[in-house]
Formats: C-alpha cells, sequence, structure tokens
C-alpha cells in the first residue's frame, strides 16, 4: 500500500482522463498534473474482497490504485 500523507503535496503524471471528479484543467505535453493535499483513501469492492485503499483523495480528485505509480511529490 502507499502512503499518501495529507500534508504533503501531489502531483500526477498520467493523463487528466484517469482522474475521477478533476478539478483543474488537462495537462499538455509532459506537464505534471497538480492534485493538492492527500485526503483521504476510499475503500472499493474487488470481486469478493475489500480494497480500503481502492482510490486516493486528493484536493483535484480521485485516483483509483492501479494509477498510484504515477503520483508523486
Amino acid at each position: 500500500m502507499e502512503d499518501f500523507i495529507p500534508d504533503k503535496e501531489y502531483y500526477f503524471s498520467g493523463s487528466s482522463s484517469k482522474i475521477e471528479n478533476f478539478v483543474g484543467k488537462p495537462k499538455s505535453n509532459d506537464e505534471k498534473i497538480y492534485l493538492g493535499k492527500f485526503i483521504e483513501y476510499i475503500g472499493v469492492p474487488y470481486v469478493t474482497d475489500w480494497l480500503p485503499d481502492g482510490k486516493a483523495r486528493f484536493e483535484k480528485g480521485v485516483i483509483s490504485r492501479g494509477y498510484y505509480n504515477e503520483i508523486f511529490q
């Protein structure tokens, strides 16, 4: 599990289309997307299990666990 810290600011290197409820402008070329500070993890069902960290909510949108590797400080 990734450990996102609430007081830190985060950026996203992927496409803005991967961000749910995105509040901001789409990036162009190699720009990074500002996500803001981490707010909370959101649990999601996965087959017959529950993933307590299935999504991460940031000030500017929500990222699914499959894209955590594209989030950086």
